[in-house]
């Protein structure tokens, strides 16, 4: 591969990331916006709420209805009623505030996952988002299918392969399978 053409994309990915980690939320006139780090107004201040950027995306509301913009302030998904989560791993979830159910959002907007039968969905992490019903959690996959049950009274995301997770009164790791991950196992990769 030309390492012209590698360097340039690594400075690419760089600068991208790097922008929108710089991006500072600013107030004027009871609306706000977004800053650069060298106080450039990116963003005019102009939204009720802004959430900080996350895969790209800051959700914003204004007038009791959410949106989410790029880093330029363009609206890439459309103002509705919704509450609007962050984006992670190119997908979000959003309460429809007028059907009261979970929907998982892509990048336009579109609904990829129908997640109305669950009280709460988090984010993804690794390929899996903790998702709860009557406050008992498992996980699902990028598809929708709940690949490790409900079954948990307390779940948390995926970190470097691991979840920790409690039921009844024990708690402890498991693999992406759902399989109880012994604590030798952790510690020195039995």
């Amino acid at each position: 591969m030309n390492s012209k053409f590698l360097t340039s994309i690594l400075l690419l990915c760089f600068f991208n990331q790097s922008f929108s980690q710089s991006l500072i939320k600013f107030s004027e006139n009871g609306k706000f916006g977004f800053k650069n780090s060298d106080n450039v107004i990116v963003v005019p201040a102009q939204y009720d709420v802004v959430k900080p950027f996350s895969d790209g995306l800051s959700c914003v509301i204004n007038d009791g209805l959410s949106g989410y913009i790029d880093e330029k302030g363009k609206i890439v998904i459309p103002f509705r009623k919704i509450q609007g989560f962050n984006f992670s791993e190119g997908l979000a979830a959003v309460y429809n505030l007028e059907t009261k159910k979970y929907e998982i959002i892509d990048k336009s907007g579109k609904i990829i996952i129908n997640a109305a039968k669950y009280d709460f969905v988090g984010e993804f992490k690794e390929g899996f988002a903790v998702v709860s019903k009557n406050l008992i959690y498992g996980y699902i996959d990028k598809s929708g299918k709940e690949t490790i049950p409900l079954q948990y009274s307390s779940a948390k995301p995926f970190y470097q392969g691991k979840a920790t997770v409690k039921k009844g009164d024990r708690t402890y790791s498991i693999d992406k399978m759902g399989n109880e991950i012994k604590v030798e196992e952790q510690f020195w990769g039995y």
